[in-house]
């Protein structure tokens, strides 16, 4: 440079410069469209992927849930619960011959019924953890507490350790552990559909005479509720009743965080007598956080 002017080789260190920025520009251009860009829409579906998923499950689950807390606020708090023997699979009465709860036929059906809400809300649970666990990192806020009430509802049936008495060796019980819930819940799925198969097809294929694993995860779940009610009702030393306790309780609060417009007044006063009833057992509440 002489006199303030540029010479030839000012010029082309200029245009070097230029070029430099121009093709680092360029670059930088194509980096953010076909990296950043792409990432950004990729992300966008999987998380349209994930809400339809959500949302096709979603209604399934939450009636599951409902069925079941009836069921198990019915076990709980009215009395007597006379549909729950084993002997009452032994034999198959045509029809109803009484009008009444003791009818033979009608207290079967009573057993087979309950033993399909659970084992259903089993396999929608499992469908929910094949479809939707694997598609979403749980970090959302409300997925988050979604899973949270899904594990206590499942370690209120599988942690053995739940009962904090002293003498908790002495106590009738029953466990049906996590990944048994989940081969229970793969015995009812229908994996052309991608659903739970109805009452009439449990009834016909799971409760058959003829031996198969399907009939194992059930028995494995009947195992859960059986016999149940030859307990005193004031002998609280039957733990699955705590159970049933801990059920209701995390259930409704299960349907409240999917769906609050589904929470009855009848499910609320069913949570808090649950909860009240709770008080009369130790419970060892850090259980249900393990996974």
């Amino acid at each position: 440079m002489t006199g303030g002017n540029l010479d030839w080789h000012d010029l082309l260190g200029l245009s070097a410069l230029a070029a430099v920025i121009t093709t680092f520009g360029s670059l930088a251009g194509t980096i953010l469209k076909e990296f950043f860009f792409v990432r950004s829409i990729e992300r966008w579906r999987a998380r349209q992927e994930l809400r339809q998923v959500y949302l096709k499950l979603r209604d399934p689950l939450i009636l599951a849930t409902i069925d079941l807390v009836h069921r198990i606020i019915e076990i709980a708090f009215e009395t007597p619960v006379n549909f729950l023997e084993l002997s009452l699979l032994n034999a198959d009465p045509p029809k109803m011959s009484i009008n009444s709860a003791h009818d033979f036929y009608y207290r079967r059906y009573k057993l087979t019924s309950t033993l399909y809400r659970l084992c259903a809300w089993f396999a929608w649970a499992e469908l929910y953890r094949q479809q939707v666990a694997f598609l979403d990192s749980g970090q959302q806020k409300t997925n988050a507490n979604f899973e949270e009430h899904m594990q206590r509802i499942r370690s209120s049936f599988a942690d053995g350790n739940l009962n904090g008495a002293t003498d908790w060796f002495e106590w009738v019980d029953y466990l049906v552990f996590r990944e048994e819930q989940r081969a229970i819940g793969e015995a009812l799925i229908d994996v052309q559909k991608q659903s739970v198969v109805g009452y009439g097809v449990f009834c016909d294929r799971l409760l058959s005479r003829s031996p198969s694993q399907d009939n194992r995860w059930v028995g494995i779940a009947l195992q859960f509720l059986a016999d149940l009610e030859s307990v005193p009702q004031d002998d609280k030393r039957d733990f699955r009743k705590a159970r049933c306790l801990l059920i209701i309780k995390h259930g409704v609060s299960l349907i409240e965080c999917l769906n609050r417009k589904r929470l009855t007044s009848y499910l609320k006063k069913s949570r808090t007598c649950a909860e009240a009833e709770l008080q009369g057992y130790e419970i060892n509440s850090g259980a249900m956080v393990r996974h």
